[in-house]
């Protein structure tokens, strides 16, 4: 009992070190991610990329727009889901063996994703919540939150200046890759052309260039 003890001890010791990188990278290998978005900024699909990056296990991407599910897929998605069309709730419990993901992303603010994020998400999980409500969303406390015994934490800008020094570190690295996300790229003259782009659902990330490019013509992406 008292070698069983040790090597408990010794991972125990080794997952609380702040100083070991390689327990952040662990906790995070280890986790089923979902992204739920609805008609959300490409931030949803970033975080896809930071997820595989950082190496979770799987990773769903949850949205209702046809476009930016094929970009969620080429940012390396295991699984996208259209919550207009499909049990969602269903699908996400049959490839987690009924457990659910470990970490829910909301990007949408929408009161139907918040509550399949409530609705997916595994006891002891935990939920960031980054979208914007236009309204008070309901919650049953007990079973949503309590009985589940999940974090639900709250996300308002970054940590200054920790995310940026990842953020830097990953793309110097090579360990994402962006592109398929930027769709269209303007001339800050075109800029009300580029809003119209963003307005049909059709395109994510738009580049600005200020001082226009060689061509001088609208560019879109083949990816996009």
């Amino acid at each position: 009992m008292s070698g069983i003890r040790n090597t408990i001890n010794q991972f125990w010791q080794f997952w609380r070190d702040p100083d070991l990188k390689a327990s952040r990278r662990l906790t995070t290998r280890l986790l089923r991610i979902a992204v739920v978005a609805a008609l959300v900024i490409p931030i949803g699909l970033f975080s896809i990329a930071v997820a595989r990056a950082l190496g979770a296990a799987q990773v769903f991407a949850i949205e209702v727009n046809e476009h930016r599910r094929r970009i969620a897929k080429q940012m390396k998605a295991d699984f996208t889901l259209d919550p207009s069309k499909e049990d969602v709730i269903s699908l996400v419990m049959e490839q987690t063996g009924g457990l659910g993901v470990d970490v829910v992303l909301e990007m949408a603010g929408h009161p139907q994703a918040i509550r399949t994020a409530f609705d997916i998400i595994r006891r002891g999980g935990r939920i960031s919540l980054l979208g914007l409500t236009s309204k008070p969303v309901s919650l049953n406390f007990s079973e949503d939150i309590i009985f589940k015994g999940i974090t639900v934490q709250g996300i308002n800008g970054r940590r200054m200046y920790q995310t940026w020094y990842q953020m830097t570190a990953l793309l110097k690295n090579q360990m994402l890759d962006l592109h398929p996300v930027i769709t269209d790229r303007i001339k800050i003259e075109d800029f009300s052309q580029g809003m119209a782009r963003l307005k049909t659902g059709e395109s994510s990330k738009i580049l600005v260039y200020p001082n226009g490019f060689e061509d001088g013509n609208l560019r879109r992406d083949p990816a996009g």
